[in-house]
């Protein structure tokens, strides 16, 4: 039953009745979207909070890597200019020695010589 009275010309108020189960399930659902409510603006503040740290963490980091490329830079002026390898390649080639590589046929035919010899031994 749905009862309206007049509070002014332009407000109504209106009354809805309801059984009591219904009522008390309107409460508890209330008061669960209010825990609900509660905890979002709990996690909301946890979050706001993170970022803030990542947000100085990062700046932090920015600082520090700041000082390191000046602290590069002092070190590379410290150092003498060298010329790079290339170059110092092409002014003087560089001797190797050369290695004498026997042919895999020979290694292997002095493989086989050896346990041939083996052979021989053990019996």
């Amino acid at each position: 039953m749905v009862k309206k009275k007049k509070v002014s010309e332009k407000k109504e108020i209106i009354h809805i009745k309801l059984e009591s189960q219904e009522a008390l399930k309107a409460k508890k659902d209330l008061l669960y979207s209010q825990i609900d409510l509660i905890n979002l603006i709990k996690t909301i503040g946890r979050y706001k909070e993170l970022r803030e740290q990542e947000l100085d963490k990062k700046i932090e980091i920015s600082k520090k890597i700041k000082i390191i490329q000046k602290n590069i830079q002092k070190i590379k002026k410290e150092f003498p200019n060298l010329r790079p390898l290339e170059e110092k390649e092409k002014e003087k080639p560089l001797a190797t020695p050369k290695m004498i590589i026997p042919k895999t046929s020979e290694l292997e035919q002095e493989l086989l010589d050896i346990q041939e010899k083996l052979r021989l031994m053990e019996n």
